[in-house]
């Protein structure tokens, strides 16, 4: 009988060795979990597509960030040549979704394949563009581009790209006029050194775009529509797959909940700019804005039913 509380003893004595993997065990696969995480029972996989605009660029790769770091989400990026392509491998299900849908400019793309939804505006208010310049030629409107005749337009070269419009317009309403025509980095490289030496000349200008944070400039005013129509906004759209809602709604919803002001898209695409990569320059933009990040999050939650 003596020998059952030596038993006992023993028992109990060991009980904290075997114990205490099985618990840490326990406790790693808690932690793990993420309590609260939409995508905690595994990871989710969602395919962004984008072009090499800067407002594409930046809002992909920060959509990215936001859902791999706080929401362990596995997110690709995906680059087409243009917004065409990009909607329709949407609507053929190849990509999950493209942030950049121009809206109306880009009405065109939309529907000539079944199977995409076009969310609510991500950009709060609209798009800007027109003919600009440097601040300190004291120009405010096209009618007042008469008094430097001899000054050229850098424009971007006709196309889909932002400010494109513009340039097409210029090429049509402005023959007289010496035009530079270049490829968006092209044109932007020889704003930046006309600005710098203080020479007088006129160029095409957008907004988002980190020009707008960059340069002191002047959107020129039209008020007799010499540019016919091409300063008109425009809304920035995200299109999504059409069955992406039932098959992931926190997806959906987060991509459905980002919301920036064009502001916060200049401060962005220059931290990207100034930053090695775009990873780099979304982390750095983002450090003192994860109340941002928080609100974007908790938005999707309540649209998706899991808040």
């Amino acid at each position: 009988m003596r020998i059952l509380p030596a038993i006992r003893r023993a028992m109990f004595s060991r009980a904290p060795l075997i114990l205490a993997p099985v618990l840490a065990v326990w406790l790693l696969a808690v932690g793990c979990g993420g309590a609260g995480n939409p995508a905690s029972a595994g990871a989710k996989e969602l395919t962004i597509g984008y072009v090499e605009w800067e407002d594409s660029v930046a809002v992909s790769n920060l959509t990215r960030t936001v859902m791999e770091k706080e929401l362990d989400y596995d997110v690709e990026l995906r680059r087409f040549d243009d917004p065409e392509a990009a909607v329709l491998a949407v609507a053929d299900g190849e990509i999950d979704t493209f942030q950049n849908v121009w809206m109306p400019d880009h009405a065109g793309y939309l529907g000539e394949a079944e199977g995409e939804k076009l969310l609510d505006p991500w950009l709060i208010g609209t798009t800007r563009s027109g003919l600009a310049v440097p601040s300190y030629m004291d120009v405010g409107s096209i009618e007042g581009m008469k008094r430097f005749s001899n000054a050229p337009i850098v424009g971007v070269e006709p196309g889909v790209g932002p400010g494109s419009r513009v340039s097409e317009a210029v090429a049509e309403q402005m023959p007289d006029r010496q035009v530079m025509y270049r490829d968006t980095p092209a044109m932007l490289s020889e704003v930046d050194r006309r600005y710098s030496d203080g020479e007088n000349f006129f160029f095409t200008a957008w907004s988002p775009h980190w020009m707008n944070q960059e340069y002191e400039f002047e959107y020129l005013v039209d008020p007799e529509d010499e540019l016919s129509g091409a300063t008109q906004p425009s809304r920035i759209q995200s299109v999504v797959r059409g069955d992406l809602e039932e098959e992931d709604p926190f997806a959906f919803a987060m991509v459905d909940a980002l919301q920036l002001a064009d502001h916060q898209v200049n401060d962005l695409e220059l931290s990207i700019k100034n930053a090695k990569s775009p990873q780099d320059g979304v982390e750095d933009w983002l450090e003192g804005r994860d109340w941002l990040a928080r609100s974007w999050i908790g938005n999707a939650k309540r649209q998706a039913g899991e808040d």
